[in-house]
């Protein structure tokens, strides 16, 4: 080794016949090599990723290609079914009795999984409009847990490969048919019928809790109700699941009513249903200044009973002039301004605008759900 002190005092320590040329080579080839292995890494690492991610791509694919494949088994699977409003020729109080005396071939169902909807604006009023419809129509008179399962069903059937797969789809089934609908309310001429306001508010708020990702665990993957007062005929080729309230729970046996048959994925999309239904909810029974308009309720809400309770109108008086309020027994439903038995409806003053008579058709579609009657509203 040869000291070498600079003319700063600096001192060097250098190879005998070592030049400075011969030093800055060496470390231009100790750099180049930790250049070459560091590229030589990331094209390993590289590789490697392209490799994972053709293996995920190929995995992802053959699982969407196997829950293509389920929802088509299930559609497969379903049996053939008597049309839905097909009934065995009993009184009420026959067929109450023959469905108190079957049993529950279910009694711990499985709860379903949450149903949390993905879609855009329109898509997403145009779902929990539907489900509002359903909820209201088929179990206003039910309470909170009859429009929760209501609901429950209607999810599990867009899950269902035998089903559509979109919350209108499943509502509307069959609605253009004279026979054939899978909910009677939406042939049967009950959308024309103006709805009770406060309890439409809670059909709503239950309708988007149900979207929000909530479930109704008792009646787990049940698929068909009816109430309690008829029997179809298609319910001895189903499996009973639930009670709750007048309502009766069933779902497909074998394959058709497994886990793996709810698989279907949701299109995304809703479509545009235009059918007559009123178009006015009114609230000439009481005065319910504390409902909040459907329009500004939030996507993600918790319909419990206190709140419930709260959108309810404070009891009053009636007077002669009220509007009675009857139930509709042979749907479940809650119907305005229909005459008591016995009674002699007042004649109506001339200054009041009257209705064209006719079918349903009259009634005019709108896509909103609610709108509420002014001091100058007419409504049909």
């Amino acid at each position: 080794m040869i000291e070498t002190v600079t003319p700063t005092g600096a001192r060097h320590l250098t190879l005998p016949g070592a030049s400075p040329g011969r030093l800055r080579a060496r470390r231009q080839r100790r750099l180049a090599i930790i250049l070459l292995v560091a590229v030589a890494l990331l094209l390993a690492a590289a590789i490697a990723a392209g490799l994972h991610f053709q293996r995920s791509s190929a995995a992802a694919a053959g699982e969407r290609e196997a829950v293509r494949a389920s929802a088509a088994a299930a559609a497969a699977a379903i049996p053939e079914l008597p049309p839905p409003d097909l009934y065995r020729p009993l009184s009420p109080e026959e067929a109450q009795k023959l469905n108190a005396e079957r049993p529950v071939e279910a009694p711990t169902a499985t709860p379903a999984l949450p149903f949390k909807l993905r879609a855009d604006e329109i898509s997403r009023l145009r779902a929990i409009d539907c489900l509002t419809q359903a909820i209201y129509y088929e179990a206003a008179s039910e309470g909170v847990d009859g429009g929760r399962a209501v609901a429950q069903v209607i999810l599990n059937r867009v899950r269902h490969g035998g089903y559509p797969n979109s919350v209108c789809g499943v509502v509307y089934q069959g609605s253009q048919r004279v026979t054939g609908c899978q909910f009677t309310f939406t042939c049967d001429g009950s959308l024309a019928r103006t709805p009770v306001a406060y309890l439409w508010s809670r059909s709503r708020l239950i309708a988007s809790e149900a979207l929000a990702g909530r479930i109704f665990a008792p009646v787990g993957y049940s698929t068909h109700y009816h109430a309690d007062y008829v029997v179809p005929y298609w319910a001895a080729s189903l499996d009973k699941v639930a009670v709750v309230g007048r309502h009766i729970f069933y779902n497909f046996r074998g394959s058709a009513g497994s886990k793996a048959a709810f698989r279907q994925g949701y299109a995304g999309v809703e479509p545009s249903v235009q059918l007559p239904m009123a178009e006015v909810i009114s609230d000439s029974l009481d005065t319910l200044d504390n409902v909040t308009a459907p329009s500004e309720l939030p996507a993600e809400v918790k319909v419990e009973e206190d709140r419930v309770e709260a959108l309810a109108p404070a009891p009053q008086i009636k007077s002669q002039d009220s509007s009675p309020l009857e139930a509709d027994l042979a749907r479940g439903q809650l119907i305005l301004g229909e005459a008591t038995p016995g009674a002699t409806p007042k004649p109506k003053a001339s200054a009041e605008p009257t209705c064209r008579s006719g079918p349903v058709q009259q009634v005019r579609a709108v896509e909103s759900a609610v709108k509420r009657v002014g001091a100058n509203g007419v409504g049909c």
